[in-house]
């Protein structure tokens, strides 16, 4: 497991200086670091996917999940309420808010 976490965070991190400007590759590092957890990582990749892309409601939802795993618990339902307003249909966001008493 470690290995296939190396990887893809090598593969990410290639794409990142392949183009600095790719929103995608710092999320998927960003969660990458977040699931091997590793979350603490993941939060400044996470920021910065969020301010190259900032109307992706993925990446609003990825760093929800990081600040969860941080316990901060109103960060989170902040991300997971933006990504939600961004697109009505993430599910997941939904599922997270519920978790945590809020009605999406």
């Amino acid at each position: 497991m470690k290995g296939e976490h190396n990887r893809a965070i090598g593969d990410h991190t290639r794409a990142i200086k392949l183009d600095p400007n790719d929103a995608s590759a710092y999320n998927g590092r960003a969660m990458t670091y977040f699931d091997w957890g590793k979350a603490a990582k993941g939060l400044s990749d996470a920021n910065t996917a969020i301010q190259l892309k900032p109307d992706d409601a993925n990446f609003y939802h990825s760093r929800g999940c990081i600040y969860e795993a941080f316990d901060r618990k109103d960060d989170a339902i902040a991300d997971f309420r933006k990504a939600l307003e961004l697109d009505p249909s993430m599910e997941d966001s939904k599922t997270r808010l519920k978790h945590h008493g809020v009605t999406p």
